[in-house]
Formats: C-alpha cells, structure tokens, sequence
C-alpha cells in the first residue's frame, strides 16, 4: 500500500495531529502536512517508518539536540518542533516552510536567479555552514531539495536547510554510510578518502553555480562519469588527493612513466559506468572561468561576476584541505565589496556575530525532507559562436529557455584551469574522452566565421548535420537537436553522443593551442 493511502486526508497521527496534506514520499518514510491542535498552527511531521528508517531518525535526533543552541532563523536552519509516536513509527515535527529551492528555479523555468538574489541565497546557506560548523556537525546531503524557501513572496527571499537524515558529527565520519548526493558529490567522497566537513562546501559551491545559471554543472549519471565531468572542466585531480582513496584504483590507472601517477580510466575498464553520452550535461565549461561568459549571455554582465566566479573556485577546489572555510566564504569579496544596485555590501561575519546567534533558549534545529514531484527537464543546448562579430549575438536568449546559449571565442578562456596541475592536450584527448581516436584534422584560418553547434541536451529522433568549414577541407559532425524528453528518458536513449562532443572540443584544443 502506497503512504498516501496509508496516511489519508483527516486522519490522525499521534494524539494532537491531523493529516491537512500528503507533501511527499521517499525511502525515509514521508512528509505529511498536519494540523496541530495543541498549537493551532499547522506543521510539516516526518514520518520515519520501518525499522531502519526508525533507527536513521533516532540518529537524526541525536544530531538535532547536539544542534539544540543555535538559532534557528538566524542560522538559516529548518526549526525542530519535537516528535511523537504514531503506533510504531516515529513522527518528526517542524515549522512548515513554502518550497524547496528546486522547486523555485524549477518555477522560474531553470534559468536561474539574478545575481543579487543569488548573493543574498549564497550569504544565508555560508551563514547556516559557519554554524553547522561551530557545532562540529556534517550535514552531508546538501542539495536543492534539501533548502527551504521560507516564503516565496518575501524580497529577499529567506531560505533554511533541512533533512539531516545523513548528518555525522565531525569526529564520528563513517565512509561506510551514505553521505551527499550525485550530482553535488565532493571528489573524496567520490574517492572513499577520508572526508570532513568541506564536503558540505564542495555542494555549497555547486549549488552556487545552479542558482546563477539554472541547471547542475555536473549531472552525471555515476561517480566515474562525475569525476570525468570534473576533470574536464577543473583539470586532473591532485595525485595526494587520489593517492588518500579507497576507491581510487576502480576509476584511475596507475601511471609509472608519467609525471601524474593516476590517469582516469576508460569507460569499459569501470564496472559500474554508465554511458555518458546518454545522459543530459546542460553546460560544458572547459575551466570554471568561463562561468562569467556563459553568466554574462544567459543574465547579462554584472560587475560581481568576477568576484562570483572567484568564490565559487575557492568552493570547488579539488583538495579539500585548500577549499575555503565557511568564515572566510563570509567575508570573500563578492559578499563584502560594495555593490553599484545597492551602494553597499552584505555585510561579513565575525565571532561576534556568531556567537550572539547562538542562543540556548531557540528551539532545536533539525530538518525535513520533502520529495518534490519529478518534472520533465528539458535540455539547454550549447552555441559557441567562432568569430568575432560580438554585435551578432542576442541577448533575448537569456529569456528563451528553448534557445542555445551563445558565446563569442574571445570570451572564453583560452587557458584550462591552472588552479590545479592539467594535464595536457593529448591526454585530455586520451583520457577524459577516453577514447583513442585521432584528432579531426583542421586547417587553421585567419577569417574563421564558421558556427559550431552542441546542443548539451541529448538524443531525439531527429539529427542535424553541423559542417566546420575552413579553407577547403571540412569536419562533418552529426549532432543531436534539442529534447524535451526527460532525464530518465534520456538516458535509456543514449547513443554516441560524448564521442560527438569530444571530437569537437578536440577540434578546439588544436585550433587554440
């Protein structure tokens, strides 16, 4: 029987609950709106059912009484209102909050949020780590789904994170239980290396990214897949931090006469891949400085965008231990500086600020979690326009979710990522396409006016043919056109797709450098 049917409208849970709504579903058990009748307000219950469900949601309250003095407005984390028994399941109660952060974007058609919204967003999920911090506690499954908007009509928006179902304190990590996500997962846990709470920034940073241009910058179907999707766009992951994991050697082959130890895999070397050319990367950024191009082209330029891009490196970085902590995320530039819509700056957190939030009278703070209804995603496609006619390009494409994002080659970074030892053209070509293919030959040309098209959505039954024409020789690429079919679709229908793309991109590497 379904949990809808087995916690039906008007039915009571526990002594004082009446069922008003049935919000979601998961492997946890569900959420459930209900009316208090001691309280006369209405609350979000979740309700934990079977036993190992049971057993997560007594591990989760330990987690919300460690969590018991901290504020929960201030701290930006979801309020614990107690819990109850509902014969043999344990209900959960907290304050009812409007939507998820998922669910606001997806309200907004995926196209992301202005960046002052998008500052003010970050500043309040910074604020809510400083304090999950100072309590010495992971939350370990930050995402969209698991933030909050308090109410959706508040400017600014106020947000809140909830379901600490995965949370660990900081000196109990255990790598054998689930912690975050794909596609938000942090390379050590990727890895199986040991981890700390810098997880939680490596999603922050992420979830950075998705709020300012509206779709996952890795959506990868498996943890082989999303370590390649990283490697392509940050580079080759430190050796020290490869040489820490578990599980390094399942994805990376050992390298003796090289001057990086470990080199990525093929796809039929790793057991559990799936093929990533059935599955949907909306945006293909060959470093994350190319973020502010792709920003300036979906929203327009803003000045903050290089302070934007600066603090979402410092998130991103690939060795946890150079990752930027949530006080000096705090007071980084792109919250600090003073900013021309407002003349002034969000300001920067100090211990003081702290500790006056920290108040042992504030209900607990704990989470929910509520599983929103899958929706069909459709695919954003990629233009990279070659010339260098900036004139030509429209800006009404920020406003068209169907259209291709454009951007001209000289806003593009000419450099891959630096912030991490790269590897070279030829093994990118070798191993992040892990293909052997030889490069597309092209004649480089001075007046190169050519379009080339890659749409970053994936297979439908109708194919265009994209020809890069210079001088007299050209490259004849088969392209997949834009699908509104969705994710799950999509990747029962892959194909070759990611071999199609890296041609391309290998057709860059030999004309740029």
């Amino acid at each position: 029987m379904s949990m809808r049917k087995l916690f039906p409208v008007g039915a009571t849970l526990g002594p004082s609950h009446r069922i008003e709504a049935f919000l979601g579903e998961g492997a946890f058990g569900c959420v459930i709106k209900c009316f208090n009748s001691e309280t006369n307000l209405s609350e979000a219950v979740k309700v934990a059912t079977g036993q190992e469900t049971v057993q997560q949601a007594t591990a989760e309250m330990n987690i919300l009484r460690s969590l018991s003095h901290l504020d929960a407005d201030s701290c930006h984390i979801v309020k614990f209102n107690g819990h109850f028994l509902h014969k043999k399941d344990i209900c959960l109660k907290f304050e009812l909050l409007d939507q998820s952060l998922h669910e606001y974007l997806r309200d907004r058609h995926f196209q992301g949020l202005p960046l002052l919204q998008v500052r003010t967003v970050l500043h309040q999920l910074a604020t809510a780590l400083l304090h999950l911090q100072s309590a010495e506690v992971i939350h370990a499954d930050l995402k969209p789904q698991n933030i909050m908007v308090v109410n959706r009509q508040d400017d600014p928006i106020q947000v809140k994170i909830i379901d600490f179902g995965f949370a660990q304190p900081t000196s109990e990590t255990n790598s054998d239980t689930y912690v975050q996500s794909l596609p938000y997962t942090a390379p050590e846990v990727l890895l199986d290396a040991p981890f700390n709470e810098a997880i939680d920034m490596w999603t922050l940073g992420l979830i950075a990214v998705e709020l300012a241009v509206g779709r996952p910058l890795y959506p990868a179907p498996d943890p082989y897949n999303m370590l390649k999707y990283i490697i392509s766009t940050q580079g080759q992951i430190p050796d020290d931090v490869l040489d820490r994991g578990s599980l390094t050697e399942e994805y990376f082959q050992p390298q003796d006469n090289s001057k990086q130890r470990w080199a990525l895999r093929k796809p039929e070397e790793v057991f559990f891949s799936e093929d990533s050319s059935a599955h949907n990367r909306y945006y293909f950024l060959r470093s994350l400085d190319d973020l502010e191009a792709l920003m300036t082209h979906l929203s327009g330029s803003h000045p903050d965008q290089p302070h934007f891009v600066d603090l979402v490196k410092r998130m991103l970085h690939l060795d946890a231990d150079q990752r930027i902590k949530p006080m000096e995320a705090l007071n980084h530039p792109f919250f600090t500086a003073i900013h021309p819509e407002t003349n002034q700056g969000v300001v920067g957190v100090n211990m003081e600020d702290l500790q006056a939030s920290e108040q042992p009278s504030c209900s607990l703070v704990a989470a929910s979690e509520i599983v929103p209804i899958s929706e069909q995603m459709s695919a954003i496609p990629l233009v990279v326009l070659l010339n260098n006619d900036k004139d030509d390009i429209s800006m009404e494409v920020s406003n068209q979710p169907d259209q291709p994002f454009i951007a001209p080659a000289e806003f593009l970074s000419s450099e891959p990522d630096t912030s991490h030892d790269s590897i070279d053209n030829q093994q990118t070509r070798e191993q992040l396409s892990c293909r052997n293919e030889a490069t597309p030959e092209i004649v480089p040309s001075s007046d190169l006016e050519s379009v080339i098209s890659l749409t970053l959505g994936l297979h439908s039954n109708t194919r265009e043919e994209a020809v890069l024409e210079q001088s007299n020789k050209h490259v004849s690429i088969e392209i997949a056109e834009h699908s509104d079919a969705s994710d799950e679709d999509q990747v029962e229908n892959g194909g070759c797709f990611w071999h199609i793309i890296r041609k391309v991109i290998d057709a860059f590497h030999y004309y740029f450098c």
